[in-house]
């Protein structure tokens, strides 16, 4: 099974989706990202540099910033409005209170690029995400830190 009615639906929505699985229709490049299922077209010849590029802008950013919003992106597909909001303000108080958060905050005041550090993973009790011993199960509900064995 490749579930590709669930992930197309999602993608290129109800309608896009029936005619490609009823018809076996195939996009051109510039169709799939006028539906929304890539984000960007590239030359085979630029991939690499293109992917070599994009790799590099991430990874100058906050990488706990990144982790709330990959965490916000799933809960959206079943979290009600009120749920998201609720959410993701608890996600924005957390960032707040990390080294990211300060120098993102303080870069926008001074009008200046945002410095970001490898400490940014660390949730205020000091326990890194990045830590292999840090496991999803055991976070602390409603609180973004983790206990560690």
């Amino acid at each position: 099974m490749s579930a590709a009615a669930w992930f197309l639906t999602r993608v290129a929505g109800l309608r896009l989706a029936t005619e490609m699985l009823l018809t076996n229709r195939r996009l051109s490049a510039a169709e799939a990202k006028a539906a929304g299922i890539v984000t960007e077209v590239i030359a085979e010849s630029e991939l690499a540099a293109a992917a070599n590029k994009l790799a590099r802008r991430i990874a100058a950013g906050p990488p706990g910033a990144f982790g709330s919003v990959k965490r916000l992106l799933r809960a959206s597909a079943t979290n009600t409005l009120g749920e998201q909001l609720e959410a993701e303000a608890a996600e924005i108080a957390r960032n707040a209170s990390l080294p990211d958060g300060r120098e993102g905050v303080a870069a926008f005041l001074e009008k200046r690029r945002p410095r970001f550090g490898p400490e940014s993973s660390r949730s205020p009790t000091g326990w890194s995400t990045r830590d292999p011993d840090f496991r999803r199960s055991e976070r602390l509900p409603g609180s973004g830190m983790a206990t560690k064995h």
